[in-house]
Parts: structure tokens; sequence; C-alpha cells
């Protein structure tokens, strides 16, 4: 009996596991997948094993994080992966549980959650630092290190984004192997954020370090576009005619770079060279180009910030009515940004409730179920109890029957005895008194 209890137990766990799985499952469109990924579907439908669901799980996240349309899916997915690899054993399981937090960093990225963001890259980095596999994830630890100090730019917290990549020297010095090599655009960012301080000094000493690391490994390309950081630099440090002739060229070489984030940059750094020469038109003239480039670009803050820029210069040049339109346009614009992080939060409250909400609803089929197989288990208890008073009964009445059986045939056999031991007293009375 207790064989069939414990039968019966994991057979009820198995089908509720199912069951919630089934359930949790994104239904996909089938008319959206290839044919691997309906593999996929096909492999996990069979329960595999915990390690090969895991890969099955990350080749979805993947596959969901290439579509911009289903970005809550891919979101689901790396946390499937997450969930089965959060405790690795090897090396590979170590891998995909990275791969997961980098692909719910993208996920917490594209939808503006910034603290979900930072707290993701954090215990990324954290889980990379303790790992016992670190020298083989340093590029990854490198890479998380530099979306934090992005998350600490947005926030404008340049302090704590300058003690971020300050890490990455020695760290990559200290656990990176000898064909390992470091990224110049980690020095440029630190760089961004003292002239960001006003700490021009420290700005030239990052740059400088970035620029000779980028010659060293032939990055032409990126030198050309941190260009306009060295001028801005320069202006900081009073450096004019240096950076009057750095921008000069790097002017006329901006139909070639044909990048619209290189042409904001250059030409808000000729507006900021105008304004320190005193030169107003000019000022206004770039403030202009610099705006419009940014329009040419996705980042609406980037075109907020230029629109405002360009606004108070045509004030400052008199030209009211359009400085008035722009400057309600671009403060238009940044409500709607610091509305839409509002509501990008509103929304991840909501998820995270929706999935408390499954979480208490799975935890109460589950007990539930628990209840079911108790009272199961009671209501057999209980039968085979009257069973066998049942058969105590019965075996107790038949016991009393054979005894009164026995007993009535004893009497029987008693008076009988009686009879014939009066009969031989009789008889030996007579013999008597016929011998007398």
């Amino acid at each position: 009996m207790c064989h069939n209890r414990f039968a019966l137990l994991l057979f009820v766990s198995f089908s509720f596991w199912t069951a919630t799985t089934a359930e949790d499952l994104p239904q996909p469109q089938a008319d959206s997948l290839n044919p691997e990924i309906t593999q996929v579907y096909i492999s996990l439908a069979s329960h595999p094993a915990s390690g090969q669901r895991a890969t099955l799980y990350n080749q979805l996240a993947q596959y969901y994080s290439r579509d911009r349309e289903v970005p809550d899916s891919a979101w689901y997915y790396a946390r499937q992966v997450y969930r089965l690899v959060e405790y690795p054993k090897t090396q590979a399981e170590e891998s995909l549980c990275l791969n997961a937090l980098s692909l719910l960093a993208n996920y917490y990225n594209q939808t503006d959650s910034t603290k979900q963001l930072l707290k993701t890259c954090l215990a990324a980095r954290t889980r990379i630092a303790n790992s016992a596999y670190k020298p083989s994830f340093v590029r990854e630890w490198v890479n998380f290190n530099k979306e934090i100090s992005r998350v600490y730019l947005r926030q404008q917290n340049y302090v704590q984004g300058i003690r971020t990549l300050q890490e990455v020297p020695p760290f990559v010095m200290a656990h990176a192997s000898a064909d390992f090599s470091m990224d110049s655009r980690v020095y440029f960012n630190i760089s961004v954020l003292f002239s960001n301080l006003e700490q021009p000094d420290s700005a030239y000493y990052y740059y400088t370090k970035g620029e000779q690391l980028a010659q060293s490994q032939g990055k032409a390309k990126i030198l050309l576009k941190k260009t306009s950081l060295k001028a801005r630099i320069l202006i900081q440090l009073g450096r004019i005619d240096e950076a009057t002739q750095l921008l000069e060229s790097l002017e006329q070489q901006l139909p070639a770079i044909n990048n619209s984030l290189t042409s904001v940059n250059t030409y808000s750094a000729l507006a900021a060279l105008a304004y320190k020469r005193k030169d107003t038109a000019r000022e206004l003239h770039y403030s202009r180009l610099a705006y419009n480039a940014a329009l040419e670009t996705k980042e609406e803050q980037l075109q907020a910030q230029t629109g405002i820029d360009l606004a108070i210069n045509l004030a400052n040049a008199g030209q009211y009515e359009e400085a008035y339109l722009l400057h309600a346009h671009s403060s238009d614009l940044i409500l709607s940004l610091i509305n839409s992080d509002t509501k990008n939060q509103v929304q991840a409250l909501e998820l995270k409730h929706r999935n408390e909400l499954l979480a208490r609803e799975q935890a109460e089929t589950t007990l539930q179920a628990q209840a079911l197989y108790q009272q199961q288990q009671n209501l057999w208890l209980l039968s085979a109890l009257l069973i066998a008073a049942i058969l105590l009964a019965i075996v107790f009445y038949k016991g009393r029957q054979r005894k009164k059986r026995l007993n009535s045939v004893l009497s029987v056999q008693k008076a009988q005895l009686q009879e014939l031991d009066e009969a031989k007293s009789r008889l030996f009375a007579n013999i008597s008194h016929e011998l007398r």
C-alpha cells in the first residue's frame, strides 16, 4: 500500500507539472516560425532533461530577441534559461546563464526599464567576478560594465559611471588571456564622463590612453569619430587653436563619414567653439546643423537637447517666434520621454504583478492538488479501517456461533452421559437387590 501511495503522488505531481508547463509556454505563431524553431518546440514537448531544455529555451530566446515585435517572448525564454542554470556546474551552463542575463538586459534596455537593466547587469558582473571560469568571460564582464556605465550616464551619475569604467583595465590585465584585446572605447567613455564633470585634465588623460590603444590596434575609423570629443576637451582646456584645426578638418570629412551621431557631436563642438569666440552667427549656424543632424537619428533625447540649444541661440539672435515654437516642441518631447519612462515603469510593475499572480495561482493549484491527494489518502485509510472492522465483526460473529454450537453439542452429550450414569446406577441397584 505504501508503494501505491508513492506512485500516486508521483503521478499527481507529474500531471500537475506537465499541465503548468503547457500553460506557461507562449503560443508561437506557426506562420512566423522557421522549421528549426518549430523543431525546438517539438523537442520541448517531449519534456527533455533540464540541461537540454535550457539549451532549447536559449535558442528560442535568441530567435525572439531578433524580433522587436515580440520582446516579451525573448524575456520569457531568457528567464526560463536563467532559472534552469542559475547554479551552473559546468562552463557551458555558465555561458548559458550569462547569455540569458545579456538577453534580459537587452529586453530591459528596449523597454527602458532602467532599474531592472542596472540590476541585471550588476548581477551578471558579480556572477562573473565570483565564477571559477572567470578568465573565459572577461569580454562579457567588460560588456556588462560598459552597459552599467551607460545607465549611470543616462542618469547623469557621472561619478559612479567613471568608477565603473575605471575597474575595467585592471580587471582585464589581471584575468584576460594574452590574445584578448582591450577595447579603446572604454577609455573614450571615461573621457566623456570626465568632460561632462568639467574635469578636462582627467578627460584628456583618458582620451590619450584610448587614442594610443586605438592607434596600436589600427582603428582609424574610431579615432575619426572621436575627434569631436578631443576637440571638446581641448576647448575646455582653453586650447582653442588646436580645437579649431581639428574641427575644421573633421567638418570636411563628415560627408565621407556619413554618420549622423558624429555630425551632431561635431556641429555641437563647433557651436561651443563659436560660443567661446562670442561669434553668435556661427554659433546659431552650427546649432541648427546639429539639430538637423539629430533629427536624422532615432535619439529623441538628443533631438530635444539640440532643439533647446538651438532655441536659446535663436532667442539670442532675436528670432523669438521660431525660438518659442522650437522650445515648446523640444519641451513636449522631453515630457513625452519622461511619460514614456513612467509608462514603461508602470508596464514593468504590471508585468511583475502578473507574474506574481501566476506564481500565486500555481501555488494555490499545488496546494489544492496536495489537499485532494490528502483527502484521497484519508478516504482510503477510512475505507481500509471500515473493511477491517467489518471483517473483525464477521470473524467475531462466526466465532460466537461456533461456540454456541459446541456448547449445545456438549449439553446434549452431558445429558446423555447423565442418563447412562443413572441407568448404570439402577442396574447395579437391581443386581444388588437380586443377590440379596
